[in-house]
């Protein structure tokens, strides 16, 4: 055998582990980036008055029957109920948990 050939047979093998290991990284960024979505869990609106008070949030409710509730009250200013998805990975884990959330 040449030293051509176990070159190009480590530049070979090489690439493949170069490319099996950009695989798996891509695959855990997109499963990593699924959490940053609420899109697709089931969720609905409510609305309620207590004592002239106003309330509004979400349901987001898991994909089996529910365990237990976590209700997440945030007063930091003027933001959405998600505050623009930051709160989308503590929602997914809870969620994947089999808790409800009301936000």
């Amino acid at each position: 055998m040449s030293v051509f050939q176990v070159t190009s047979m480590k530049f070979r093998f090489g690439a493949i582990v170069a490319l099996v290991v950009a695989m798996v990284a891509l695959g855990l960024a997109v499963w990593r980036l699924a959490d940053q979505d609420l899109g697709w869990r089931n969720s609905e609106p409510f609305d309620f008055v207590s004592g002239g008070n106003a309330i509004t949030g979400t349901l987001w409710l898991p994909d089996d029957d529910p365990q237990a509730a976590i209700v997440l009250v945030h007063g930091d200013g003027a933001q959405d109920r998600t505050s623009d998805d930051g709160y989308a990975p503590l929602i997914n884990a809870f969620l994947d948990h089999r808790r409800g959330r009301v936000g």
